[in-house]
């Protein structure tokens, strides 16, 4: 629970507002432990979710990391999880177009996907939409050890937004 106004100084900002409307874009939210970023993040998934919530054309994601989870955070845990709500249309119906052969295995395991796979259907998913949100949270708290981990997680995302219009909230 939050107070009511919580965080309107940022949604406000034209930073926000430029981020919000453009294609394309990557909101960078850096801050020291324990500032708030986690609970920007979710003001920012919040809005976004009540904005866009009846758009069928719009998806938003999110994927929060935490120290205390490293163990399910390697880079193909965090991308299974963006591919299982990318496919996932705002009705909680798989999309259609999810490919056949991989509805069985999505619905039973989403990480039994190899890499390539994984990625081909993420990207083939994030196509069914117009525009696409994901606010990463933690992104510092990401596998601090292994910054290969890292840079291997960021390449895929960018990968996506090359491609298709995909916008990030970056929060560390």
């Amino acid at each position: 629970m939050r107070q009511e106004g919580t965080g309107l100084w940022l949604l406000n900002l034209p930073e926000f507002q430029h981020w919000l409307s453009a294609p394309k874009q990557v909101l960078i939210c850096p801050g020291i432990p324990g500032a708030g970023k986690t609970v920007m993040s979710s003001i920012v998934i919040h809005f976004l979710n009540t904005t866009f919530r009846k758009d069928a054309d719009v998806k938003v994601a999110f994927l929060f990391c935490s120290y205390q989870s490293q163990h399910v955070q390697k880079s193909d845990d965090l991308l299974s999880n963006l591919l299982r709500q990318l496919a996932y249309r705002n009705s909680g119906k798989l999309c259609s177009h999810v490919e056949d052969p991989y509805k069985e295995r999505l619905a039973a395991d989403w990480t039994a996907l190899d890499h390539e796979k994984m990625t081909s259907a993420l990207s083939h998913t994030a196509r069914s939409y117009k525009k696409i949100f994901i606010v990463v949270d933690g992104l510092d708290e990401h596998l601090p050890s292994n910054p290969e981990e890292r840079r291997q997680l960021l390449s895929e995302l960018f990968k996506l937004q090359n491609d298709l219009p995909v916008s990030f909230a970056l929060c560390f």
